[in-house]
């Protein structure tokens, strides 16, 4: 009787570890995609910046190639014309709806990229390619 109670509970701390597993792949695959549309979004702001001298203030100003990404509220882009540091945007992506082991959480990417100071996603759901691809100096584009 004992050894089947330790199977059943050896089954069961498996189990747990699966679909912890389980929910920790798919909460990856969709922090990817999310960082994905915003890493179109800087693109398309610094393509913007190139033939405006601005940022656009919509999204709808943007040539994006891809959709929003599910499970994610699409924020406002916030936009700083004029200041000390020139021209800068800044946009967040809010995860809604349930995503087990981890909560409600915000990804915040400007034009330099990922905001981690500003954003609450678990670092080790974040993609490991994060900091690869260096942003550009848009107003070393717009000079082309």
């Amino acid at each position: 009787m004992f050894q089947v109670v330790l199977l059943l509970g050896c089954l069961s701390v498996a189990g747990a570890a699966m679909m912890a597993l389980r929910s920790w792949v798919t909460e990856r695959s969709r922090v990817t995609t999310a960082f994905e549309y915003l890493y179109e979004v800087q693109h398309s702001q610094q393509r913007y910046f190139a033939q405006t001298g601005t940022y656009a203030e919509r999204l709808a100003d943007l040539d994006l190639s891809i959709p929003s990404p599910a499970y994610f509220a699409v924020g406002e882009l916030e936009i700083r014309q004029r200041d000390t540091t020139g021209p800068a945007w800044r946009m967040q992506l809010n995860r809604v709806g349930v995503a087990p082991l981890f909560g409600a959480y915000e990804i915040t990417f400007d034009g330099s990229g990922f905001v981690a100071s500003a954003s609450s996603v678990q670092p080790w759901i974040v993609p490991a390619n994060i900091g690869a691809w260096q942003a550009s100096d848009p107003r070393a584009l717009a000079k082309l």
